[in-house]
């Protein structure tokens, strides 16, 4: 069978989808097992849902997908996506944010493993990824410009024209 398009659901568990919290940040919740989607049930206030028929089976979590995602959606849109995010970490849930570049260039992680400064002049002082993985072996990452317009012509000419 060949998957097709889902969006954000993965189409295998339910509810897995990502959601806005009330400041419109994003953060990603996955229901992957049946203990874990009670414990998402228990951590809204709402832990009668799993005894509710279409709710009481990741099968048929599926099939109501769009409403469970719904209620989840209207629970994590009424708190910060790190209030959210602390919430569920402490009852074990699977869930995580959904990064932009500005949350990426002061997360203490990808600082430290992956990020680099530097400057072009062709846009001024940037931060842009380094290498995602590391070997102790290997020179640190070096953020260049590309060369601009003819700047490499005459040792270009030079070496393929011999002079």
């Amino acid at each position: 069978r060949i998957r097709e398009r889902r969006g954000n659901t993965s189409g295998v568990t339910a509810p897995s989808n990502i959601y806005r919290d009330k400041e419109g940040r994003w953060l990603v919740i996955s229901g992957s097992s049946q203990s874990t989607v009670q414990r998402l049930f228990a951590t809204m206030g709402q832990p009668e849902l799993i005894k509710d028929p279409r709710y009481a089976t990741n099968e048929r979590r599926l099939e109501h997908d769009e409403e469970l995602v719904a209620k989840v959606q209207a629970w994590v849109g009424e708190r910060s996506r790190d209030e959210v995010l602390e919430l569920l970490a402490k009852a074990d849930v699977v869930c995580g944010p959904v990064n932009t570049a500005a949350d990426i260039v002061v997360d203490p992680h990808f600082v430290a493993r992956s990020l680099v400064s530097g400057h072009s002049r062709f846009v001024g002082d940037l931060v842009a990824t380094g290498r995602m993985i590391q070997f102790g072996s290997l020179e640190p990452f070096v953020l260049r410009d590309s060369p601009g317009v003819a700047e490499h012509t005459d040792e270009v000419m030079a070496d393929w024209l011999g002079s």
